[in-house]
């Protein structure tokens, strides 16, 4: 949100643009979130998301899946998110970021999985956001295929302690 005084302004207007801002949610400390994707036909497409002590945001979880260039073929995983000590990336209540790993599939087929992860709390007991991944597979070094998960939204409401 974009703040500023424009020429001839109330200070009411001013004042209520200074609240909206307050009204954003810090991340709650030491939470887990629980939900799932925008993947519904997928049948593992489960997200959490876990705040440490601080508020930080520690870890992600997302399972996806991503269809490939051949026909019928998907590649299927969970990734795990996690940045260190300090957490993910984040300004007040939203977090994002963006990483990449390389994955086994069996069969010697290796996957080299980039992704971009956002992600925001609405209040201290949801959080929503967005993913999105890239895999390029190889097989003895050799590229031989790609997936595309293009960005899905997902959501996760806060677990009983």
């Amino acid at each position: 949100m974009k703040r500023g005084v424009i020429a001839g302004a109330t200070a009411a207007a001013v004042v209520a643009g200074t609240a909206a801002v307050a009204l954003a949610v810090p991340p709650p400390p030491s939470g887990t979130f629980a939900g799932s994707t925008s993947q519904t036909k997928v049948k593992n497409h489960a997200v959490e998301v876990d705040t440490d002590a601080n508020g930080h945001v520690a870890k992600v979880f997302v399972q996806w899946q991503a269809k490939c260039k051949a026909k019928g073929k998907f590649w299927t995983s969970t990734t795990k998110v996690s940045a260190g000590a300090n957490g993910l990336p984040q300004a007040g209540d939203v977090f994002s970021y963006k990483h990449g790993y390389t994955a086994k599939a069996g069969g010697g087929f290796k996957g080299k999985i980039t992704y971009s992860l956002a992600g925001q709390f609405s209040d201290t007991d949801n959080a929503t956001g967005t993913w999105s991944a890239k895999v390029v597979v190889r097989k003895k070094g050799k590229k031989v295929d790609t997936c595309k998960l293009p960005k899905i939204t997902w959501s996760a409401t806060r677990s009983a302690p």
